[in-house]
């Protein structure tokens, strides 16, 4: 971390934490057993998560100070659409994500979800935030082109370069797909271009294009 700081190229984000019901449904019920309480036990499940909510928030916190660089991400796990209704996310979820930005902004942090699968029908609940302090990346192409549009006054949208088209489309084929991004997305700041996951499978040459392209 202290060479890429070194060589001006700082890391995205500072540390990374879970929000509650990502953190239960990862490590204490497993997703069939949290996914059972929202409706055998949802007010169990209530008290489960404001427990866990503190510890996810120092978390955030100390890895965010630790590192020096004050964005931390949360990955968006168990929130997406077709593993909860609206009003289970309106209960289960939103709140202690809301809860731990919120906490996060108050210690100077920007909070930085990584939001996974379809979140179209979210954006509203999304947009429940101060204005320019937060970062959202989506994992959906077309999430992002709403999420730019619905979330164009209060946060910043990151993402839109699909790792589908980087594994195995063309370097030609990422350029065009950065310029019409850029043209449909670019305009009044508040976008960054970005691949929608890790690139770990991606071709060089795809992801050498994409950055170029966006330095032109």
């Amino acid at each position: 971390m202290e060479e890429m700081k070194r060589g001006e190229c700082p890391m995205v984000a500072g540390g990374t934490t879970l929000k509650p019901y990502d953190c239960g449904s990862n490590f204490v019920r497993g997703t069939r057993g949290t996914m059972m309480d929202m409706y055998r036990h949802p007010k169990q499940l209530e008290q489960v998560l404001d427990r866990l909510l503190p510890m996810r928030i120092r978390i955030g916190v100390r890895a965010a100070k630790g590192s020096g660089i004050p964005r931390v991400m949360i990955p968006l796990h168990k929130g997406q659409e077709g593993f909860m209704s609206m009003d289970q996310y309106k209960r289960f979820y939103w709140p202690g994500l809301r809860q731990l930005m919120m906490a996060l902004i108050e210690e100077g942090i920007t909070p930085c979800p990584l939001v996974e699968g379809h979140y179209s029908s979210r954006l509203g609940l999304l947009a429940d935030v101060p204005s320019g302090k937060v970062l959202y990346a989506f994992e959906s192409t077309e999430d992002v082109i709403e999420a730019k549009k619905a979330l164009n006054d209060v946060a910043c949208v990151r993402g839109g370069v699909p790792i589908s088209l980087l594994c195995t489309g063309s370097p030609d084929e990422v350029r065009a797909h950065c310029k019409k991004l850029i043209e449909d997305l670019g305009e009044d700041g508040g976008f960054i271009l970005d691949a929608s996951t890790g690139l770990d499978d991606a071709k060089p040459e795809n992801v050498r294009a994409m950055f170029e392209f966006t330095q032109l």
